[in-house]
């Protein structure tokens, strides 16, 4: 059976930011079979603080760019 993990407002807003590390572990683990998602209130969140930054665009991407 392979691990699933449910990841949380502060794993993926930790994610958009490349410097922290984060978003190359969770590849990795990706790469390594985990199973790694998500709920939709936490795309909410992150999308309301998205908004509120001077390149929301940007975090979108980076966000996508996990994948």
């Amino acid at each position: 059976m392979r691990r699933r993990f449910l990841l949380d407002t502060n794993h993926l807003g930790g994610a958009v930011n490349p410097r922290l590390g984060l978003r190359d572990r969770l590849r990795d683990a990706h790469r390594r079979g985990f199973v790694l998602g998500t709920c939709v209130p936490v795309l909410a969140e992150l999308e309301f603080g998205f908004v509120q930054t001077p390149h929301p665009e940007r975090n979108r991407d980076a966000l996508g760019a996990i994948r």
